[in-house]
């Protein structure tokens, strides 16, 4: 039927008048062009990226009540920032700091993590820093998985928590494992105990890890995903999960620009 009407289409064309067919046959070419484009754009639409969340508590963070709307917990900001760790690849963009802290600070202060400020002392020391993390992988030449060298693959399970695979599903350890061989965009927080930091005594506490696989995408882009998917983490104990970014919520907390503070040693004075 459908084949019936386009040659009935293509008769009623034919026999228009020469100006008037001449006009609707560019029309047609015009909407196949824009239909075809249209195909063309939805298919290279960017799907929002899938991310590994991990968080992990230490024995002391255990020891530590969770924050809550009455009882928010208050810290100061530590930035190492922007680091690419593994196979270098060329090219990267990279964000912007101050984008990134203000994307941290909101999403913390939803999880009743606060910044520090006159009033309030901070009890941890939060310390944030993102990049891409890629593995090094070298077959020599041979064609057998079996002879590859996996020279930094610690850090990247490390990265997608496949350390945390007891408990979870065989085919979510494999998938973890898989994914530990991927290029990666990461966020990373750790929070330290401030007053031990103060005695330079390092007391982890918490440490929340994100990442994505970064083919096809850049890190300016998905800080926002990274940051929103890993929010429930922060200060919990998570098994390794993957989340789909394209259906976390924005948040609705409005902070001022994160002012970053001269730390200053137990018993220097300014």
């Amino acid at each position: 039927m459908a084949g019936n009407l386009a040659h009935r289409s293509d008769v009623f064309i034919q026999n228009l008048p020469m100006d008037i067919s001449s006009f609707v046959r560019r029309w047609q070419g015009l909407l196949i062009n824009t239909l075809c484009l249209a195909t063309l754009a939805g298919c290279m639409h960017k799907q929002a990226p899938q991310v590994i969340v991990v968080g992990d508590l230490t024995k002391l963070g255990r020891e530590l009540p969770p924050p809550s709307r009455q009882q928010p917990v208050y810290y100061f900001p530590l930035v190492v920032g922007y680091k690419e760790v593994g196979s270098i690849i060329a090219g990267e963009k990279v964000p912007e700091k101050n984008v990134v802290l203000h994307t941290l600070a909101k999403e913390l202060a939803k999880q009743h993590y606060l910044v520090m400020n006159a009033e309030h002392p901070p009890e941890q020391l939060l310390v944030f820093w993102w990049g891409s993390m890629n593995p090094e992988i070298q077959d020599f030449g041979s064609n057998d998985p079996t002879e590859q060298v996996f020279f930094n693959e610690r850090e990247m399970l490390a990265l997608v928590g496949a350390y945390k695979a007891t408990g979870i599903a065989p085919w979510q350890s494999n998938d973890l494992r898989t994914a530990a061989r991927d290029d990666r965009y990461f966020v990373i927080l750790m929070a330290y105990d401030f007053a031990a930091a103060r005695q330079r005594q390092k007391k982890l506490l918490w440490m929340a890890k994100m990442s994505t696989e970064s083919v096809g995408t850049s890190l300016p882009d998905v800080i926002p995903a990274l940051v929103a998917s890993g929010g429930p983490a922060f200060g919990r104990d998570t098994p390794p999960s993957f989340v789909d970014s394209g259906r976390m919520q924005d948040g609705k907390v409005i902070l001022a620009p994160l002012e970053i503070k001269e730390f200053l040693p137990a018993g220097k004075k300014q």
